[in-house]
């Protein structure tokens, strides 16, 4: 039989796998202020600490040590449950590294205090992380855990959030300790005790603050409601999107430097996906159950007649509004966008881009959300959309309308005024006619129930006599039809016809000196755009009064009566 000699290689490497470990060299907790480090209220108070507990975890970066240490005298029982819980909690927090990546804390010292932690000056409440708290120190990480606050039933969800901040101060110590990452310090903790202990409802709280503060607070100004950015982020990339994230972010100060780093991350497209996911409560914790938000859906924008309404945001705030058309057909403008965004209906899913074009039927709304962010442009989200109402399509009028002058549904004689005796007017001011009677136009007005209405084609007979210069007499008959059809509205005391059809039927014969007729005969449909008419108008019992106001031009007064 062989014996190894002194010195060999072999024996040195045995020597080495069975020699105990020694343990880490930790600092005495009770020695000067060490404690105070995570307490300041415990400098120079001489607090002893007694270690209960060491044992070592696994991580993606090798063995780390941890110790749990006390500086009050609890009882037994409670003592035991606090152990039990908080070494629980580092084990999972541990193993749940894995899915994370290569990451790991330094070694850990967990002080189970027997304080409960100061009130924020301004709130009155608990800070927000006031669970916990996790400081770095010569010998590693040491986390104070308020047992007082989070009770056995959260003191294990605790330690998970705190065990993060230790694994974030030793991989990222400049990054993570400054104030400007706040954001992400905090929400990714929240995150990665989610990931450790699935199922819990201890973020409730934190998604609340999301569901109140996202439509105007940056996700960069956050804090720990931040946490519903990383659920998804992990849901949808895994959970090492979390800490390629971490890595990115920058090494120095100041909420734009941060936005700035944090547009290179993701595509804007994949923002845009979390805002559709958010306001679809589509979105899952680690584990997969629902994050129970109830997402606030954003202002609504009316547009009842023609406008422009303009939409902004702040950079990486997540954008979202209410978009209302009334009846009628819409051409949408983008007058001014910056920023990513898609509109849905509530009876759908689908998230899609606003049509150019719109039509809502009569006595109806149409209205759809929208999502967005923008993230690339200093200014954030910036939507001006221009919105003109066609008057002369959809909302067509009928008889339940109540919106509606009833009074003018009907049919309707000219008894005085109208285009003709305007023309009739300017002709004679003219001085070449000796006498002049122009035809009534459109001498009927139907306006039916349906939101139709018709000016019906009856001819009109009109004569004119002219004497020229040499003294011989020219006289003309006409008879001219001027009919007209489209639909009709109003809108507060205006009467709008908008025209879509119309036909001229002309007969006219000139009678000349010698005794000669010529005669002139035409008869053809309008075509083309259609024409809005607007009028002002006052309708009571069988009279109807209206007036129109043409640019360049004296105004136009009509008088109608009911007919029988």
């Amino acid at each position: 039989m062989r014996y190894l000699k002194p010195g060999s290689g072999l024996a040195l490497l045995l020597l080495a796998f069975f020699w105990p470990m020694t343990a880490s060299a930790f600092d005495d907790c009770a020695a000067g202020d060490y404690l105070a480090d995570a307490d300041p209220r415990v400098a120079g108070m001489d607090l002893p600490c007694d270690e209960v507990e060491r044992f070592t975890i696994d991580t993606p970066k090798g063995v780390r040590e941890v110790r749990i240490v006390s500086s009050y005298d609890f009882p037994a029982v409670d003592l035991r449950v606090m152990r039990r819980e908080v070494r629980r909690s580092v084990e999972r927090s541990a193993a749940a590294l894995s899915d994370v990546g290569r990451l790991a804390p330094d070694d850990l010292t967990i002080w189970l205090s027997h304080l409960l932690p100061t009130e924020e000056e301004e709130s009155g409440g608990y800070a927000h992380d006031a669970h916990g708290v996790a400081v770095e120190t010569s010998d590693g990480c040491l986390v104070a855990v308020y047992a007082g606050l989070t009770g056995a039933r959260g003191m294990a969800f605790t330690m998970a959030h705190e065990f993060f901040h230790c694994v974030q101060k030793a991989e990222m110590p400049v990054k993570a300790n400054l104030s400007a990452s706040d954001w992400w310090v905090e929400g990714t903790a929240e995150w990665f005790a989610n990931l450790a202990f699935p199922g819990t409802t201890h973020s409730q709280g934190f998604v609340a603050g999301f569901d109140s503060l996202s439509d105007h607070v940056p996700l960069t100004a956050l804090g720990t409601d931040s946490v519903v950015f990383f659920f998804w982020l992990s849901e949808t990339f895994g959970a090492p999107a979390v800490a390629d994230l971490m890595t990115a972010m920058p090494a120095e100060e100041g909420q734009s430097a941060q936005q700035d780093a944090l547009a290179h991350v993701l595509a804007p497209t994949d923002w845009q996906h979390f805002a559709q996911a958010y306001l679809d409560q589509d979105l899952r914790l680690p584990g997969g159950g629902a994050v129970a938000s109830t997402p606030f859906p954003g202002d609504i924008h009316v547009w009842n007649r023609s406008r422009e309404h303009s939409i902004t945001f702040d950079r990486f705030v997540l954008a979202r509004a209410q978009l209302e058309f009334a009846c009628g057909h819409w051409t949408l403008r983008r007058a001014t966008e910056k920023g990513t965004w898609k509109v849905r209906e509530p009876s759908s899913r689908d998230w899609v881009e606003l049509p150019e074009e719109l039509t809502v039927e009569e006595g109806s709304a149409k209205r759809v959300r929208l999502a967005g962010y923008g993230i690339e442009e200093a200014e954030g989200f910036r939507l001006v959309l221009d919105g003109r109402k066609d008057p002369c399509r959809g909302c067509l009028l009928t008889a339940r309308d109540e919106t509606a002058d009833h009074c003018l549904i009907g049919g309707w004689e000219l008894v005085s005024g109208g285009y003709g005796k305007v023309i009739e007017r300017e002709l004679r001011d003219t001085g070449v006619f000796q006498d002049l009677q122009y035809p009534d136009l459109q001498r009927y007005l139907i306006l039916q129930a349906d939101g139709r209405y018709e000016q019906s084609p009856t001819p009109g007979e009109g004569t004119s006599s002219v004497l020229s210069e040499e003294g011989e007499l020219w006289q003309g008959l006409a008879s001219l039809a001027l009919g007209a059809a489209g639909r009709w509205s109003v809108e507060g005391e205006k009467l709008r016809l908008c025209e879509a059809e119309s036909t001229v039927d002309l007969n006219l014969e000139i009678f000349e000196p010698d005794g000669d007729v010529s005669r002139i005969r035409e008869n053809r449909d309008k075509g083309g755009d259609v024409l809005l008419r607007t009028r002002r108008y006052s309708c009571e019992g069988n009279s109807l009064s209206m007036e129109e106001t043409l640019p360049g031009a004296s105004s136009v007064t009509w008088e109608y009566r009911r007919l029988e």
